[in-house]
């Protein structure tokens, strides 16, 4: 069929044609139609694929309320249709609408990538924590408990961190804090752990983070700050008792 297309007689309408048809259809030569119905038309691709399936593909709508807009709206049906007989004439041939659908396809996964990538932007730590704050420590909790949890983020965390894209916060990063925190305020650093990775965790649940990098770091982190083991003194035997009283 692509042969067959390419062998055949193109650009066989006039502006004329294009302006006063009504209610019909017309060849333009080598698969571009125009199909009329009253004052309405469009332009439309019909072939024969790679596998003899016989399909139409749409060019959009014809615009003809005046010679000059008819005539740039065939030049523009004539370029799409020598597009798509480039596609059939392809080895191996190409299906135009298998071509155009991936092309859509494409274009719908660089938009979602794009918006992916621009409300992680706005997501950073501070923003991602306040949200998960919100919907789930407050309810539960008193007032004070609740302010408690948020302000030893807001109070502890640097704010490089803090006011950084959460999805950018790197591993080595968080590391170095948490390390510093834990040693100097073993409780302090426990509890901001704890809670870092509960918004770490709400992170990965809502698709703005892969992974949960603070629960990665936890074994890392209790190894390294194990509590030292107390020693009690051995117990003073009862007979002498005496001796270490005097």
């Amino acid at each position: 069929m692509a042969t067959r297309l390419l062998g055949a007689k193109l650009n066989l309408l006039s502006v004329r044609d294009v302006l006063n048809a009504r209610d019909k259809e017309l060849s333009d030569g080598g698969g571009l139609l125009l199909r009329c119905a009253g004052p309405s038309a469009a332009w439309v691709f019909r072939y024969t694929s790679a596998t003899g399936k016989r399909r139409e593909m749409g060019l959009g709508a014809c615009a003809r309320h005046n010679a000059r807009a008819a005539g740039e709206s065939l030049a523009m049906a004539r370029n799409l249709a020598n597009q798509q007989r480039a596609l059939l004439a392809a080895v191996p041939p190409l299906d135009p609408i298998d071509e155009r659908n991936k092309a859509n396809d494409a274009r719908r996964e660089a938009e979602r990538k794009r918006k992916a990538e621009k409300q992680q932007e706005k997501a950073t730590l501070v923003r991602v924590a306040r949200a998960y704050h919100e919907k789930f420590i407050e309810p539960k909790r008193h007032p004070k408990r609740s302010a408690d949890w948020i302000n030893s983020l807001e109070n502890h965390v640097p704010a490089a961190l803090w006011h950084k894209p959460i999805a950018e916060i790197t591993r080595a990063e968080l590391l170095e804090f948490l390390r510093n925190i834990q040693g100097r305020m073993a409780d302090t650093g426990r509890q901001v752990r704890r809670r870092l990775d509960e918004v770490f965790e709400e992170a990965v649940e809502q698709g703005t983070l892969s992974v949960n990098l603070v629960a990665m770091l936890h074994a890392k982190l209790r190894r390294e700050h194990k509590p030292k083991r107390v020693t009690p003194h051995e117990a003073l035997a009862f007979a002498a008792a005496p001796a270490f009283v005097e």
